[in-house]
């Protein structure tokens, strides 16, 4: 029931947005958060640990929530820690210790409120409580204080474009990007280093080996000069031949296979188009698992390739490119970054939401952790959402709710990541290591007490 009560408190919108599939979505989740107690249950009861108890809760906790961020059908949107997104200067250690630091953090105090809740409310133990809650906050402050704005001295130009376009437009692609073209004045007003279009903007028959050569591609080529930019990333439904492919469409009378792709295309002046595929994916909506595949549902299934980079070098400078949900992973973002890794930029789209502002609040709000997370700037482009750039303290810079087509020229300091991506290689063995050694030690702890007890019955004095 306390599962279900966080499901609901946290997600009802979805119910708001399609009313089956989100009842669906609250009960599937529901029950996925039973699985780590369960799995405490049974580790406590069959290995017999008498000492860590709530430690190894605490751990089963963590490790259920960094595995739900592996997984192919994973919600992340309910990682505990994300509920500091409205208040991020909470969290200004999310840098060391990521979102899962957030969860545990949240857990302690529980637990210290229901210890103390159930004891004798002690001097000590009230203090111990008081500290648990005010040291990490006060530790976020220090740092917030002491982080400078940017790591770098280089700074870019960069323009992000939000538009209205429905799912009942009936507008082709050129037709979208020459309403964008009315945004941009003439002689210009702003040079960007970077234009960035929400998520598949372009959304017609686009393949691969032929986008090259087709109208639409000569147009945004042709704006890269209206529009004052030097690169334009734009989003687009990419469709790549395939034998296996999980589409298929007749072509002289004969079945041809092929992946279609959510992709991030970046398109400048030279003749090389670079392309960034989307991996994380919103369950069902744009990816079935084969294990899911007997469903009869309505589903994008996109395809993507898992040596296809992250990152696009600009001007010697790189960029981590999210698409949409990839933000909201923090495991994601952080393992798919480098060193070299200076901004994050996001193309989004959020029609998804439909009439419901709540969700496209949270989504908003999640996206602010990762910056504080990596210490890297971030800049969201996107259709029907929330248009915002924000500096590496998470500090929105520059908002804007997109009712209209609309842009927003941003200045930015890029920034070096923190020590967070580092630690993310780790947190699985150190999850399993810990929980082998509460394991192992209440073993020890076990034979030690029966030969103790042995020792006793045998003694002299116990005959």
């Amino acid at each position: 029931m306390l599962n279900l009560s966080w499901n609901i408190t946290v997600s009802y919108w979805l119910c708001e947005v399609r009313i089956f599939e989100g009842i669906g979505t609250l009960l599937i989740n529901s029950f996925l958060f039973l699985l780590p107690v369960t799995c405490w249950h049974l580790f406590v009861r069959y290995g017999h640990i008498k000492r860590g108890k709530a430690l190894s809760l605490l751990l089963w906790w963590i490790l259920f929530e960094y595995l739900h961020h592996i997984w192919d059908f994973s919600w992340t949107w309910l990682t505990i820690g994300n509920v500091f997104g409205k208040n991020p200067h909470w969290v200004m250690w999310y840098a060391y210790l990521g979102v899962l630091g957030g969860s545990a953090w949240i857990l302690i105090c529980n637990y210290t409120i229901y210890a103390l809740a159930r004891g004798a409310r002690s001097v000590q133990q009230i203090a111990s409580c008081l500290m648990m809650l005010i040291i990490p906050i006060g530790i976020s402050w220090v740092i917030l204080a002491t982080k400078d704005p940017a790591t770098k001295t280089t700074t870019k130009h960069v323009t992000v474009v939000g538009t209205s376009f429905t799912g009942i437009d009936t507008l082709n692609d050129i037709q979208k990007i020459a309403k964008i073209d009315t945004l941009f004045s003439n002689p210009p007003s702003f040079n960007a280093d970077i234009t960035i279009l929400p998520e598949t903007i372009i959304c017609e028959d686009i393949w691969s080996n032929k986008f090259t050569n087709t109208n639409l591609y000569a147009r945004l080529k042709q704006n890269l000069f209206r529009w004052h930019t030097q690169h334009i990333i734009a989003g687009a439904l990419l469709n790549m031949p395939s034998p296996g492919g999980l589409h298929t469409e007749e072509r002289m009378g004969l079945p041809l296979a092929y992946n279609q792709y959510n992709a991030a295309l970046l398109i400048n002046h030279s003749d090389i188009i670079n392309v960034k595929q989307k991996k994380i994916f919103v369950p069902v909506d744009e990816f079935l698992p084969p294990y899911l595949s007997f469903l009869k549902v309505k589903s994008y299934r996109f395809s993507s390739d898992t040596d296809n980079p992250d990152l696009f070098k600009i001007d010697n400078c790189s960029y981590f490119i999210c698409i949409c949900y990839e933000a909201v992973n923090s495991i994601f973002v952080a393992s798919h970054l480098n060193k070299e890794a200076s901004a994050l930029l996001m193309l989004s789209s959020e029609s998804f939401f439909g009439y419901t502002e709540v969700g496209r609040q949270q989504y908003m709000n999640i996206c602010k952790l990762r910056c504080i997370e990596n210490n890297l700037p971030l800049l969201k482009s996107s259709n029907d959402g929330i248009l915002f750039t924000a500096d590496n303290k998470g500090n929105i810079t520059a908002m804007q709710r997109v009712r209209e087509n609309c842009l927003i020229n941003s200045r930015i300091n890029l920034s070096t990541l923190s020590f967070y991506y580092l630690l993310v290689p780790f947190i699985l063995p150190g999850l399993v290591v810990t929980l082998a050694g509460i394991l192992m030690i209440n073993a020890f702890i076990g034979v030690k007490q029966k030969r103790k007890n042995m020792l006793i019955k045998n003694s002299p004095i116990a005959a």
